[in-house]
């Protein structure tokens, strides 16, 4: 398994963006924001091209019709999650992602 930022989880057949690892695991995201979870290094694939190109410049998931603009939430919440990672602030940039992924539930 390469080490590109994006794998899938061939248990769920996931899209992931790739956190970290943890133990044995390797961490991963949705495509856009939400709860991390753990995967063994095993059950990883690369992405197809097509599965890539699900994921545009800020992350947002296309969905069956087209490619969504982000709303300026979403935007600021994914600038936002970038500049803390950069920092090294890895709990404010989970917190973020958590806020986000709560903002795209319940105004999406």
């Amino acid at each position: 398994m390469g080490s590109g930022r994006y794998a899938v989880d061939t248990r769920t057949n996931r899209l992931g963006e790739r956190m970290g690892s943890e133990g044995p695991y390797v961490q991963l995201r949705p495509v856009g924001g939400g709860r991390e979870w753990d995967c063994p290094p095993g059950k990883l694939r690369e992405p197809t091209e097509a599965e890539l190109k699900k994921v545009v410049i800020l992350g947002t998931p296309v969905d069956a019709i087209g490619v969504p603009r982000p709303c300026r939430k979403c935007h600021r919440f994914t600038l936002a999650r970038v500049v803390a990672t950069r920092e090294g602030r890895l709990r404010d940039a989970a917190e973020i992602a958590e806020e986000k992924d709560r903002h795209w539930r319940e105004e999406h």
